[in-house]
């Protein structure tokens, strides 16, 4: 009981907040839905990141690299391997870790933020790496009453026994469910 009262403050406390941040040096965005990159790619602007980093096995590299302009001195990195959100910062640890980045914003959904940004700081103790979350789009009025807040609440789960796997090994049981790819 305890366990799921304290998820619900953590999720409460994240999803209501704005978290201003400074100038960061890289922006994080996890793929699921197209609009995702570009969101990311305006915060970077925005905060005058010099990296963007996406993670997802959805993501076409060769499109993303002519849709996001191009700035001087401004780098992609990307991961194309993830398939699940515990993927997506197991993955990108040493990426960031290699990219001698200190501090991200996390750019993500007001749901799916909460679970990413849990398992990303997990990932990432003992790196020295900040990461802030940011939810674009924010959490709308009476966002506790959207049944895919309380589907991420649940995914949590899911995923907490994905990094127990993760750490005997055991890197994709069970199967993510896979989503068909788009048409390009």
């Amino acid at each position: 009981m305890f366990f799921f009262v304290g998820q619900g403050l953590f999720y409460w406390c994240l999803v209501t907040s704005t978290i201003a941040s400074d100038k960061v040096e890289a922006v994080l965005v996890y793929t699921g839905e197209p609009e995702r990159v570009g969101v990311g790619f305006r915060h970077a602007t925005m905060d005058e990141a010099t990296l963007l980093v996406t993670s997802g096995w959805d993501l076409d590299e060769a499109r993303l690299r002519k849709t996001v302009p191009k700035r001087a001195g401004f780098r992609i990195l990307t991961e194309t391997k993830a398939r699940t959100t515990d993927q997506n910062a197991r993955y990108l640890k040493p990426m960031l870790k290699e990219a001698g980045v200190k501090t991200a914003e996390l750019v993500l959904p007001w749901y799916h933020l909460p679970r990413a940004y849990f398992l990303t700081r997990l990932y990432f103790l003992g790196t020295g790496i900040q990461v802030i979350p940011v939810a674009d789009p924010p959490a709308p009025p009476g966002w506790w009453r959207h049944s895919v807040i309380w589907v991420e609440y649940v995914k949590l789960w899911g995923s907490l026994a994905r990094v127990g796997l993760a750490c005997l090994g055991i890197e994709n049981w069970p199967a993510p469910q896979i989503v068909p790819t788009r048409p390009s």
